[in-house]
């Protein structure tokens, strides 16, 4: 499953976008404005930053029909900041009191129309939806928070956490996407640069011992062979805690993946020597290598810590 980070003026204004992009997230959804005059100061860098890469940028809106506001006025503002940028939208609505369906509708109704997108994503906590959007809980592109766990059907994006060390960017807020890179990519009025792919290309080409072909995996846990690499199972369709994020080759076939949470998928005659799932990890994974003899192998996460498995001989790390 797809995933990406949401983030504000509480995060940093320069990301690293490439590092969000490497780490096998998806997209970014970056706060742009509140209300009638508020515009987040990190919201320029932080798109810009984003839109320099593949992956998908969401610009989103903090509603505040709490201060009285009509939302055709904060709809108005939201599209005045943002301006023709090529981006998915999404209206953050967690304040207020009633029944709030209403005011919601007519601001993603507003911003449909005049720009041109198929869809303003409606976000909230899932209680929130419950009390103050009834009727907006069942829209098939709902985005609901819930950190304990999957929120109740139908939802397109679920966020998750809103604590997760994201490469390039931090501590920040994370939600799942149910449905396919171009469906994202349709979501921003953009094209998929990789058609056909459910997930980016996180790892390879990862040559076969002959040099003869090669593999590549995707941040779904999908695998590709290409000459003389032999498929031996993926992760495509799983439900996955983390993305893949690195993948090796055994020297007699098969093959290991490799999640940010540290989590380890052995294929083929790969020998399972354990894995960091479950551990709290300082940093995430970023990569995964095999001793020669395949009895082995080594998790390296972004902060230079090394995990050794197996035969594998830890012989230090970065800075100690």
């Amino acid at each position: 499953m797809l995933r990406g980070p949401d983030i504000s003026s509480f995060q940093p204004d320069r990301i690293d976008a490439q590092a969000v992009m490497a780490s096998g997230r998806s997209f970014v959804a970056v706060k742009a404005t509140e209300g009638i005059s508020y515009t987040s100061p990190t919201f320029a860098d932080q798109i810009s930053a984003v839109e320099q890469t593949m992956l998908v940028p969401i610009a989103y809106h903090f509603a505040r029909p709490d201060t009285g506001n009509g939302p055709e006025a904060e709809a108005r503002f939201f599209l005045r900041t943002v301006g023709g940028r090529p981006v998915g939208f999404m209206l953050d609505l967690e304040l207020g009191g009633g029944t709030l369906d209403g005011w919601c509708n007519r601001f993603r109704s507003y911003v449909v129309q005049h720009s041109g997108r198929p869809v303003c994503l409606p976000y909230s906590y899932e209680v929130f939806f419950r009390e103050h959007l009834p009727a907006t809980s069942h829209d098939v592109n709902a985005w609901k928070a819930n950190y304990s766990r999957s929120p109740v059907p139908p939802w397109l994006f679920w966020q998750y956490s809103n604590h997760v060390l994201v490469p390039g960017i931090g501590w920040c807020d994370e939600s799942y996407f149910a449905g396919t890179l171009d469906h994202l990519h349709q979501l921003a009025g953009r094209t998929n640069p990789m058609p056909g792919l459910a997930a980016p290309i996180v790892g390879g080409p990862v040559p076969t011992h002959t040099g003869l072909g090669y593999y590549l995996c995707g941040a779904d846990g999908g695998v590709f062979c290409f000459g003389d690499a032999v498929f031996h199972g993926s992760l495509a369709g799983t439900r996955l805690n983390a993305s893949i994020v690195g993948m090796a080759v055994h020297p007699e076939g098969g093959y290991v993946l490799a999640a940010a949470d540290g989590g380890v998928f052995a294929f083929g005659d790969v020998p399972f020597e354990g894995s960091e799932a479950g551990v709290n990890l300082t940093a995430p994974i970023t990569g995964i290598g095999i001793t020669p003899d395949g009895a082995g192998y080594w998790l390296a996460a972004a902060d230079g810590g090394v995990f050794a498995f197996g035969d594998a001989p830890f012989e230090g790390r970065p800075g100690g």
